[in-house]
């Protein structure tokens, strides 16, 4: 004998969720220069919730841009940032908007590059200043997940060609 078995149970409600946005983007080259920056909103609601309505962990606005250069051959760089605004949690509370920055420098000679990359360059994270496990220990608990939580990362790659 095991276990008890788990009981599933699932359920629609019976008001629809309903969303509205768009999604809109500009990308243009010149030469070596290449620029894009996109808009997205959203705007999503329980229709089921009269007391919550906002649909969790869905930012509203959202922008990013990306400006990359390439300035031989052999160098190319780049930067790239984003923007997301504030999200509701299901509890109904607002979460901050953050900017969220990368760069990157690559070189490269015959078959060989190396890429130098950094993300989340402004260190923004969840887990800096909330908590994200909640005692006890033999049973914890998490809130929602709405910003990043590793810090800022920096790699180096390398990549052969043949």
């Amino acid at each position: 004998m095991g276990p008890n078995p788990v009981s599933i149970q699932y359920y629609n409600e019976i008001k629809p969720l309903e969303t509205l946005g768009s999604e809109t983007y500009i990308a243009a080259r010149q030469d070596e220069l290449e620029l894009y920056f996109g808009y997205v909103y959203t705007n999503a609601k329980r229709r089921y919730n009269a007391i919550n309505s906002n649909l969790p962990l869905i930012a509203r606005n959202k922008l990013a841009t990306v400006i990359a250069y390439e300035f031989s051959s052999k160098f190319r760089a780049g930067i790239e940032a984003a923007y997301t605004g504030k999200q509701f949690l299901d509890n109904g509370t607002q979460t901050q908007d953050y900017v969220f920055a990368a760069a990157m420098i690559r070189y490269g000679f015959k078959n060989i590059s190396f890429v130098l990359n950094g993300e989340n360059l402004f260190d923004y994270r969840q887990n800096k200043n909330n908590k994200t496990v909640f005692p006890p220990n033999t049973n914890p608990s998490f809130p929602e997940i709405w910003a990043p939580l590793d810090g800022r990362v920096i790699n180096l790659s390398m990549m052969i060609k043949w």
